[in-house]
């Protein structure tokens, strides 16, 4: 028998090579093209659950490892639906945010029924406070606003500025809207599916009602909020300073969770929740004149969420010694991240 012999070594020839990197460019001009296409939609369709989600630690990260599929299809569809129906009329934030409030009652009214649950997570550290007639109306009204505010307006400013060229372009094809229509509504059966608290027909109908009474008047509202002559407009006055805007941000969502958490200072629950839309109410018209000042920059408007996700790192050391396991991890990336985000616009903006 023959000897056995050693076999060739494999060696890359210069032909082989120049296919592989043909291969790669190709590849990678294609990934970049995709994302050169789809960036800003991709990015809101991420962002919104891992802010409103995991930043606060409503679902750490062991949680939203295994369930963050059903929060991108939920949050990160409510908002890119949200950006581009507005987007098609030609509206503005104040259509937003009323949006928003639908969303907030599909998630919690339709989805998980938390709205009328009082043994429900959050809702039952109220303690029953506002729970009357079969609904969590404080509750209903705290998660209201912040799903507006959190979940989908303010993700979509941080992507309006990452993404400033393009404001005024669709962020996702025409044909890919219906297809993220879909896979919201899919998030929902699923969830009505996983989570077993049956609601009435009356229930049912009240948020679908409410949901197309936002819808409505987020049709109506006007793009641009004018304000009364003296009030101040552009021109007029300069703008606060960015670390001014942040302070506030970080202040008027630090006494909301604390007028959440104190139950409402012991005031009747109706009290409570219109001064919870009062405070969200005042910070958004401070902001809309602020924004009409002279110097108001990317900067200012970032300030807007950074503030809100100051909070969140505070909060995360909480979520973690209450079984949150992983938050505070959360609340350090988030903190770097955060502080790199504001010290690389300071480049451009001279406070």
């Amino acid at each position: 028998m023959a000897a056995l012999q050693p076999a060739a070594p494999f060696r890359l020839s210069p032909t082989r090579f120049g296919l592989l990197v043909n291969r790669f460019e190709r590849f990678a001009a294609r990934v970049q093209g995709y994302f050169d296409r789809h960036g800003p939609g991709l990015s809101l369709y991420v962002l919104s659950p891992v802010v409103a989600e995991l930043v606060l630690g409503s679902s750490p990260p062991l949680t939203f490892l295994f369930f963050g599929w059903i929060d991108l299809l939920m949050y990160g569809g409510g908002a890119v639906i949200i950006r581009e129906l507005v987007r098609r009329w030609g509206k503005g934030w104040p259509s937003i945010l009323a949006l928003g409030v639908a969303y907030g009652i599909a998630e919690e009214g339709l989805a998980i029924r938390s709205f009328f649950n009082p043994d429900w997570g959050g809702a039952v550290g109220l303690a029953g406070y506002g729970y009357v007639g079969g609904i969590n109306w404080f509750w209903a009204t705290e998660m209201a606003v912040y799903h507006s505010v959190v979940s989908i307006t303010l993700p979509i400013l941080l992507v309006s500025v990452a993404y400033r060229s393009r404001q005024d372009q669709a962020w996702i094809p025409g044909g890919s809207l219906a297809r993220v229509a879909l896979g919201f509504v899919a998030s929902i059966l699923v969830c009505w599916v996983i989570l077993p608290y049956a609601i009435g027909g009356a229930a049912l109908f009240g948020c679908v009602a409410a949901m197309a009474i936002c819808y409505l008047v987020a049709r109506r509202l006007p793009a641009r909020v004018s304000w009364p002559a003296g009030w101040g407009s552009r021109g007029s006055r300069s703008a606060p300073k960015p670390s001014t805007v942040l302070r506030l941000s970080l202040a008027v969502t630090t006494l909301s969770f604390i007028l959440v958490f104190a139950r409402g200072f012991g005031l009747p629950f109706v009290v409570a929740s219109v001064l919870l839309v009062a405070i969200v109410l005042a910070m958004a018209a401070w902001l809309l004149r602020a924004s009409a000042g002279i110097g108001w920059s990317d900067r200012h408007s970032v300030a807007v969420p950074l503030g809100v996700m100051a909070f969140f790192v505070g909060f995360s050391p909480l979520v973690e010694l209450t079984g949150g396991h992983g938050q505070l991890v959360v609340g350090l990336v988030t903190a770097v991240v955060l502080r790199r985000i504001w010290v690389s616009m300071a480049a451009s903006t001279t406070e």
